[in-house]
């Protein structure tokens, strides 16, 4: 654990999964945590405690990023609770709940009301966070912005739709503030490939892929953080699935 402290963190969906892990693993190098969560309160209080036994502050932050104010809401809230801000780290994600591997919401069965959820949490949400949250950014000095896409991003998921199209927008938006920042705050995104089975998969349908763990996402964000002359990447961290592998769900 880090006694010096490095900055104030925003980690949205920090109340459970991969969102919870990187909060505590940045807390353990000297981070303040804002953590943001919607439905996972229990979670979060967990994660809160966490970085609180490793010496970090930890504040929560309840939004539904459903809701069409909530990342202005959010960015006031946390920058009136933590008085600025140097990272933001775009994690929370939708991912309709699925029995097997391969579920049905191809082109031809997508619906829209599960396309409007997963544009508006993985797509809309950063987008309006990310302007909310740049001046603050700006004035640290040393802001940094990291999306977490996964690889459907480049390679579509068949049987994940709207799923792939909203990941596919948030790289785009990744781009998009890469040039917009350029100079002023860092931009980047990690494309993950197999770190953690979705919730609700069966545990015959997890047994078909190799699971990273939560390490192999951390250890990602920890390498963005400290590379200062990063800039504008999509960086894969798939064990080179989609280069040499195909898509993960096909």
């Amino acid at each position: 654990m880090s006694n010096e402290r490095k900055g104030r963190v925003l980690v949205t969906g920090a109340g459970q999964r991969i969102g919870q892990a990187i909060a505590i693993a940045l807390a353990n190098i000297g981070y303040d945590i804002a953590i943001h969560y919607n439905s996972s309160e229990k979670g979060a209080l967990e994660t809160k405690r966490q970085v609180e036994s490793l010496g970090g502050r930890a504040e929560l932050f309840q939004a539904d990023l459903l809701e069409p104010n909530a990342p202005q809401s959010l960015a006031e809230q946390v920058l009136r609770s933590f008085g600025g801000l140097e990272v933001l780290i775009n994690n929370a994600s939708a991912f309709p709940e699925p029995a097997n591997i391969v579920a049905s919401s191809s082109l031809a069965e997508q619906t829209l009301a599960e396309w409007e959820q997963l544009m508006t949490i993985n797509a809309r949400a950063p987008f309006f966070l990310i302007q909310a949250l740049s001046s603050a950014l700006k004035a640290s000095g040393q802001g940094s912005i990291i999306n977490i896409l996964d690889t459907s991003a480049s390679e579509p998921f068949l049987s994940r739709a709207a799923h792939s199209v909203s990941k596919g927008a948030l790289a785009s938006v990744t781009t998009l503030a890469a040039k917009a920042l350029y100079g002023q705050v860092r931009v980047n995104a990690l494309e993950f490939g197999a770190i953690l089975p979705p919730a609700g998969l069966a545990k015959t349908a997890q047994e078909t892929l190799a699971w990273a763990g939560v390490g192999a996402a951390t250890s990602a964000i920890i390498f963005l953080l400290q590379s200062n002359f990063i800039h504008g990447e999509i960086i894969k961290v798939d064990q080179g699935a989609t280069r040499f592998g195909g898509s993960l769900l096909g």
